[in-house]
């Protein structure tokens, strides 16, 4: 796999982390979330923005499926799987596979889309906890 094709996904699954805390009675929230992704050494280091939650960092790892992102926000930890559209790594789907502290009952999926070459990408959906 390229590295611009696990960037694209990296980002994606960065997306997704933009997931708020759990709570007893779930809600649901609208994700709106700007991914921009970058080396360090390497290893990609993403950061995202937007809401429901502000602002989180993380990291992405190529897997079988596609790219697994783990990001760090305030308050708890996201885990969330991204997979690319059939033939195209600038677009596609997420889902928020697990998550611990204030995100531990959250869950998510959206779509994503955007710039191989910039490394940022928009993540929209919704989020429940």
């Amino acid at each position: 796999m390229t590295s611009k094709r696990f960037l694209s996904a990296a980002l994606a699954a960065a997306s997704i982390a933009v997931v708020a805390p759990g709570q007893a009675s779930a809600k649901t929230y609208s994700v709106n979330v700007v991914a921009q992704a970058r080396w360090t050494g390497s290893s990609l280091a993403v950061n995202l923005s937007g809401k429901p939650i502000g602002s989180c960092q993380g990291t992405a790892a190529l897997k079988s499926y596609g790219v697994l992102f783990k990001s760090r926000c305030k308050g708890g930890r996201v885990t969330v799987r991204v997979r690319y559209a059939t033939g195209d790594q600038s677009r596609g789907t997420w889902r928020l596979v697990s998550g611990t502290g204030r995100y531990k009952n959250a869950s998510g999926t959206g779509k994503f889309s955007g710039s191989i070459a910039k490394m940022r990408y928009r993540m929209t959906g919704s989020v429940s906890y």
